[in-house]
């Protein structure tokens, strides 16, 4: 079974656990981190535009996006379980100010038969590319995705911490919302192959239980430089004082950064 086809059966049977990740969906990792980068290092990320977000979910970053002033988003997702969640999220938002798919969002030839007629002037891709089978095929998304932005449009992901390959075999760390646990299982010069287990310590549900590959940044930033991308940020998100508005405390954001290491960022701009 490819990755894709891992990702995508995991995400059928359980995308609908992902609610109990939080108390609130609003504080969902992959929503403060983006919109906090995007705020520091974008002048305008929603007002006006129209917004890619692939690996989509449960499509709370559709929805802010929206209420950001964003004047048309579209989802893509490979679980049909997370298109329905998107469309949930969704539900009270105009039928022309968005669109929702169901695809491998890794796939070049998926996202150029969908897309084939849209620009769009940024595109985010959070906790996606770490589902790339091979330095090849990241260099390929990243090629469709140039070719998916206006000019100067912008990239935003959120992946894995390189630093475990080099520095754990296993990771286990329990924090407040999430327990996680890696497990290196091939070692390459450009990345690493892993296994990657993410439990809900409230109610031991497996939420997570699938493989991974974890890129070192010089290989995502080559891969950008190659397809005409200039990086803008590559870093672990910012621990700063003002995340406390996102409902986080210092100490919190800290253990879930500094003790699990999963948390970096990149902010890239096509040519």
């Amino acid at each position: 079974m490819s990755m894709a086809e891992d990702a995508k059966k995991h995400y059928d049977e359980s995308g609908d656990k992902y609610g109990s990740l939080s108390i609130d969906k609003k504080y969902l990792t992959e929503l403060y981190t983006t919109l906090k980068c995007l705020r520091d290092h974008t002048s305008n990320y929603a007002e006006g535009l129209r917004i890619l977000d692939l690996a989509c979910g449960c499509g709370e970053l559709l929805l802010e996006f929206l209420k950001n002033g964003a004047s048309f988003v579209s989802g893509m997702d490979i679980s049909s379980t997370m298109i329905s969640a998107s469309a949930s999220t969704l539900a009270e938002i105009s039928s022309d100010r968005f669109s929702l798919h169901i695809g491998d969002c890794l796939s070049s030839e998926v996202l150029e038969s969908v897309y084939s007629s849209v620009k769009f002037d940024n595109i985010t891709a959070n906790w996606l590319i770490n589902y790339s089978e091979s330095v090849d095929k990241l260099r390929s998304f990243f090629k469709t995705c140039h070719g998916l932005l206006n000019p100067k449009g912008r990239i935003f992901c959120i992946f894995t911490n390189d630093s475990m390959i080099d520095n754990l075999e296993e990771s286990e760390s329990k924090v407040h919302i999430v327990t996680s646990y890696y497990k290196i299982l091939e070692k390459f010069d450009t990345h690493a192959h892993a296994q990657l287990r993410l439990i809900n310590p409230k109610t031991s549900e497996v939420i997570i239980d699938t493989q991974i590959n974890i890129f070192r940044k010089n290989t995502i930033v080559q891969c950008l430089e190659e397809t005409g991308f200039r990086v803008l940020r590559i870093s672990p998100i910012d621990i700063r004082d003002d995340y406390a508005e996102f409902g986080y405390t210092i100490d919190q954001f800290r253990a879930y950064t500094d003790e699990i290491g999963i948390v970096y960022c990149l902010l890239a701009e096509r040519d």
